[in-house]
């Protein structure tokens, strides 16, 4: 995942790009085939972490949990789109691997 400075840069071979949500002027180079997806999620529900900041619980199903697993794993530091209507709504860092198929989003 990359930047671009405009929804007409070149993405290159299998990568599209697509504009931030909250961030007008954003735009993400994202591989146009996802890691996972809606149909994947078992259940997503807003929270808080141990610090009292906005978090997002959520779950997978068997097969979308190996694949999240798998993509966390080897991409530790780096950052991870979400998507929806064609948005990225949230872009959070991999802080480590995420085995199981559910985990924590933190942040704004």
């Amino acid at each position: 995942m990359g930047r671009a400075g405009s929804v007409d840069d070149i993405a290159g071979a299998g990568n599209e790009i697509l504009p931030s949500l909250d961030d007008d002027g954003v735009f993400y180079i994202l591989e146009q085939a996802p890691v996972v997806t809606g149909e994947d999620l078992v259940d997503a529900q807003p929270t808080f972490d141990q610090n009292n900041r906005p978090a997002v619980n959520f779950r997978f199903n068997p097969p979308g949990g190996r694949r999240f697993g798998d993509y966390t794993a080897e991409n530790i530091g780096s950052p991870f789109a979400i998507v929806l209507d064609n948005e990225v709504i949230s872009a959070p860092v991999i802080q480590s691997h995420i085995p199981g198929g559910s985990g924590i989003i933190t942040g704004q």
